[in-house]
């Protein structure tokens, strides 16, 4: 007590210092004090105060209930807050949580929360069991069984529990444009038939305009589909915005396959002159491929259109060394064993659901050895046969 005691005369008194520094906890830590020393109205006072110039004053809060010693009347008022913005993730959380949910015969807020926590913590059977038991629990909160989605696809490896628990998330919250969009990648990668998909969006039209994303896919599957016309006239008609500060369209960009078919058109069109500019443009950037990992990596088969824009200059040579990295870099990248790096924020993709980035190396490199082999054609197909032999 004579602790307790020095320590409150030593908390100071003046405002402006406590409200500096409230966010450290003196308001929460001076009504502690007063409580453990019995002096129950001063401390009562003083949360009323510490709450007026900071409503998020969680210790304060949490000795309020302490000095009235209403825990069930707080519990059960936790567990029927909403959920929304609140992600508890530093390790006294995972302390009170663990205790509310044992001093709870009901914790369905507390066991998502919890699992929200381990699963960031990359404790994913802790966060799957928590997850699992707030569904019994509260078994119509759409989110819960998209985070079970997730950690049955990514942790668990098991695609048909992740299906079941992603359609389940989506009944739920039909209006969910994010939702929508993560059922959709989950159908993309257990290759749902294209058509199949794309009914879905017929159904759910007001849902998936809300997204850009979800409208470039919607135009996508009418390209799979032979629908040009139809995905032409939809992505006309829509109004993109540029992501993250206009990240999606980097500075510098070469779009050496749009010059290089406008070469082509205005050749047709018997335009040489434009037709020779266009395909130096789209002769033009680097020469050196690379993965398929980030959005800012310039795309391999740019360097495929390189080549055939050199061709159309009359630069052969130039064009066979274009096609010959592509077939080195396939060839010498397609055994990687392929990670993302922990500071990846460049991914080219919604990574919701995890890929086997092996397997999508496997098939990059592939596609860069066709390239190469396509580039050796057309040169050979142009009567430079000559140049053609890879070295």
């Amino acid at each position: 007590m004579r602790t307790y005691q020095k320590t409150v005369e030593f908390t100071p008194e003046d405002e402006t210092i406590l409200t500096v520094r409230v966010l450290d906890g003196n308001r929460g830590l001076k009504a502690y004090l007063l409580r453990k020393l019995g002096r129950g109205e001063q401390a009562g006072l003083w949360i009323a105060e510490s709450l007026g110039i900071d409503p998020f004053d969680y210790v304060s809060r949490l000795e309020r209930v302490r000095l009235g010693g209403a825990f069930r009347e707080a519990m059960d008022q936790a567990e029927r807050c909403p959920q929304d913005y609140c992600f508890p993730n530093k390790l006294e959380d995972l302390v009170v949580l663990e205790w509310a949910k044992a001093s709870n015969p009901k914790p369905a807020n507390a066991c998502y929360y919890l699992g929200c926590l381990y699963y960031d913590k990359l404790q994913y059977e802790a966060a799957m069991e928590n997850w699992e038991r707030s569904a019994r629990l509260a078994p119509r909160f759409p989110t819960v069984w998209r985070n079970l989605a997730l950690v049955y696809y990514n942790k668990r490896h098991n695609s048909a529990a992740s299906r079941k628990a992603m359609e389940r998330a989506c009944a739920l919250a039909p209006q969910n444009a994010r939702l929508f969009l993560e059922l959709d990648q989950l159908y993309k990668k257990l290759e749902v038939p294209a058509a199949e998909r794309l009914a879905r969006y017929k159904e759910n039209w007001a849902v998936f305009l809300r997204r850009d994303d979800l409208k470039l896919e919607y135009a996508t599957l009418l390209n799979l589909l032979d629908r040009y016309q139809e995905a032409y006239n939809f992505i006309m008609s829509c109004r993109f915005h540029p992501w993250e500060g206009g990240e999606g369209k980097l500075e510098g960009t070469k779009d050496n396959h749009i010059n290089y078919y406008l070469g082509l058109v205005n050749e047709q069109l018997g335009d040489a002159a434009e037709a020779q500019a266009c395909f130096e443009r789209a002769a033009v950037g680097a020469g050196e491929p690379a993965g398929v990992m980030y959005y800012n990596d310039q795309p391999a088969d740019m360097i495929y259109y390189q080549g055939l824009a050199l061709e159309k200059l009359g630069r052969p040579v130039e064009a066979k060394a274009r096609y010959n990295k592509l077939l080195d870099y396939g060839e010498r990248h397609i055994f990687d064993r392929v990670r993302v790096g922990y500071f990846a924020v460049s991914l080219p993709d919604f990574l919701i659901f995890e890929d086997d980035l092996n397997k999508k190396n496997r098939a990059h490199c592939h596609y860069l050895i066709d390239l190469a082999r396509l580039g050796a054609a057309s040169l050979f197909v142009s009567g430079c046969a000559d140049v053609i032999a890879f070295e």
